[in-house]
């Protein structure tokens, strides 16, 4: 039960995670280009959960068939480790 409450601890900070790459984008740029490059990523974060969601489905339906429920854990965890190192 402890887990339960050290995993919400730690994901307090994953709110940061979608801040500070906008934040440095705004400092990195032009000013004239940052509305293409904010419309960009506004595109993509629309487009991300029509992606995902089959992704996620689909890996779970075939993790469910070998008895490994959360094996879609595996799959989120790999998909934050490019940002996590990206932000260090």
């Amino acid at each position: 039960m402890w887990n339960l409450f050290a995993a919400s601890v730690i994901d307090v900070l994953n709110g940061t995670l979608a801040v500070i790459p906008r934040t440095m984008i705004s400092k990195l740029v032009a000013l004239s280009e940052a509305g293409t490059i904010f419309t960009i990523l506004a595109i993509i974060n629309a487009a991300l959960p029509g992606l995902l969601v089959p992704l996620y489905t689909f890996v779970y339906n075939r993790t469910i068939e070998v008895d490994f429920e959360g094996g879609f854990n595996l799959l989120s965890l790999a998909l934050s480790i490019p940002p996590t190192l990206i932000l260090m």
